[in-house]
């Protein structure tokens, strides 16, 4: 992350608690965040700024993750797209769906670990 540019983020979850609490941690971090609340509103900005990397959580109504993960991918390929739920262990190694992310991150999680996680993935 350069000191004139911070790396661009965007949060989608369906619960406004996690996105203001994730929003707080990340800005503090020094990212630019963005958040969205649903699945067509995170297109909407996918559609409309470019984001190194996506935290989208998989339980959403409507569309949910891995839904979003595939129209990301299909509108900016080069964005780094990882979902957020409360179930990694229920998802299978060789679900063909993880083609579609980055990888799958597990909540809740730590801020120092989210920090050093983040740092890994926007200068790969």
């Amino acid at each position: 992350m350069s000191s004139t540019q911070p790396a661009r983020l965007l949060v989608v979850d369906d619960s406004l608690d996690i996105l203001d609490s994730l929003e707080l941690v990340l800005d503090d971090m020094g990212y630019a965040v963005d958040t969205a609340r649903s699945g067509r509103e995170a297109l909407e900005r996918v559609r409309s700024a470019a984001y190194g990397l996506v935290l989208c959580d998989i339980g959403m109504p409507e569309m949910n993750g891995w839904q979003v993960a595939r129209e990301i991918r299909a509108v900016s390929p080069g964005t780094k797209v990882f979902l957020l739920t409360g179930v990694a262990d229920q998802i299978a190694e060789d679900d063909p769906r993880l083609g579609l992310v980055h990888g799958g991150l597990p909540k809740p999680f730590e801020i120092d670990w989210l920090e050093r996680f983040l740092g890994e993935q926007l200068f790969v």
